[in-house]
């Protein structure tokens, strides 16, 4: 059986480069997740909130089997201070609002005025009712296109971030999510 196993890695260059691909691959996915699950008190450093959202979109693309096509409207904006993990928390959260809301597109748009950076999350899906709008942040609410718990989380992310989230949506048309940090 080794001798087998030998003459295989000797001479299968091929299913070598394969296997070291998807090793190389899981290696990098994990290691961009690591930390995502962590509610412990990270410290805040300046970050690039585009490169956090490209890592988000890979997360959320090597772990859902979702066909979104995501487009990116990046401006020119500085880094922030933040806590990188919890923003790539709030992104995929976000991305798995679209995916239950049957979403085929979701643009990313970012930019900044002297003070502000806003990032804003479009997505084409079913869109909120709006009798429903007014509970998004409700805590204890689930209704049935996302949990609650979820919305309630992304305002509380954006936060402990000194900013804003605003939701707006039209059924049939999709959602936008609007964050002023």
């Amino acid at each position: 059986m080794i001798v087998i196993s030998i003459y295989f890695i000797k001479h299968n260059e091929f299913w070598n480069n394969k296997v070291l691909d998807v090793f190389k691959r899981l290696t990098n996915f994990f290691s961009r997740i690591k930390g995502i699950g962590r509610e412990e008190l990270q410290s805040m450093y300046e970050a690039n909130l585009h490169d956090i959202i490209r890592t988000s979109i890979d997360i959320f693309r090597n772990s859902v089997d979702e066909k979104i096509v995501f487009h990116k409207r990046f401006g020119q904006i500085p880094d922030i201070r933040c806590h990188p993990d919890h923003l790539k928390r709030l992104f995929l959260m976000l991305f798995k609002h679209a995916a239950r809301s049957h979403s085929r597109r979701v643009t990313i748009r970012t930019v900044s005025d002297k003070d502000h950076v806003t990032i804003s999350v479009i997505d084409d899906g079913e869109g909120i009712p709006e009798k429903d709008l007014d509970r998004i942040f409700d805590a204890d609410d689930e209704l049935n296109f996302m949990s609650i718990s979820e919305f309630y989380r992304c305002d509380q992310i954006v936060r402990e971030h000194h900013g804003s989230l605003r939701v707006g949506s039209k059924v049939g048309e999709g959602t936008v999510v609007t964050i002023c940090m």
